[in-house]
């Protein structure tokens, strides 16, 4: 599900469209942006191990050695969390600095993907319309569900969808509307609508 960004998601995303970041230096990054109010680490942390979770970023950890593992499991993420809340949990807020995270010797590195620079422009382009809205792309079933505060905002984040996938070609008797509440990334929820709207997969372009 690709939804509203937390205030961390979407500014480790604005640093991420201009090229892969260490934890380290992406914490700092957002610190940096949202001082005094600079979240927990472990908030930070978990606000990417989620954008991880919907390919919106993929998670590289360099072991050393000239080793770089790309699958990382729950355990080695749990050391990893644990080893950032250490160093940069000691830190005291208003006092982090760029080379306080210059190094990182964690290595935990993230890469923002093709959904993610999706997600990021689409961001963008709804904010405007300062509404809350998820969308989901059932790749299965070839069906988008976008639920949001009103039909405004859902309009506004499909129409940018799929501008930004232009494989996908709507269906439009398809489209349908219903009263739904929601939740958010955050975890506020929401009375608002569901639109929903099937697709088929074009060839891409040659």
């Amino acid at each position: 599900m690709i939804g509203s960004l937390s205030s961390f998601q979407r500014l480790a995303l604005d640093l991420l469209v201009n090229g892969p970041s260490s934890f380290g230096a992406l914490y700092g990054f957002v610190a940096k942006e949202v001082d005094p109010d600079r979240p927990h680490v472990l908030e930070g942390f978990g606000a990417m191990v989620e954008l991880a979770s919907h390919g919106l970023v993929t998670m590289e950890w360099d072991v050393g050695g000239g080793v770089v593992r790309r699958g990382v499991d729950d355990i080695a993420l749990r050391r990893l969390r644990d080893a950032y809340a250490e160093w940069l949990g000691a830190i005291p807020p208003g006092d982090l600095t760029g080379d306080d995270v210059s190094l990182d010797e964690v290595a935990l590195w993230f890469s923002i993907t093709e959904s993610g620079r999706a997600a990021w422009s689409t961001a963008f382009a709804v904010e405007a319309a300062e509404g809350a809205w998820t969308l989901d792309d059932d790749c299965a079933g070839q069906a988008l569900i976008i639920r949001a505060v009103d039909l405004r905002v859902a309009e506004r984040a499909l129409e940018t969808w799929i501008s930004l996938n232009p494989s996908l070609d709507p269906v439009p008797s398809s489209r349908g509307v219903t009263a739904e509440s929601f939740r958010t990334n955050d975890g506020t929820v929401h009375q608002g609508i569901k639109l929903t709207l099937r697709y088929r997969k074009s060839a891409p372009a040659t």
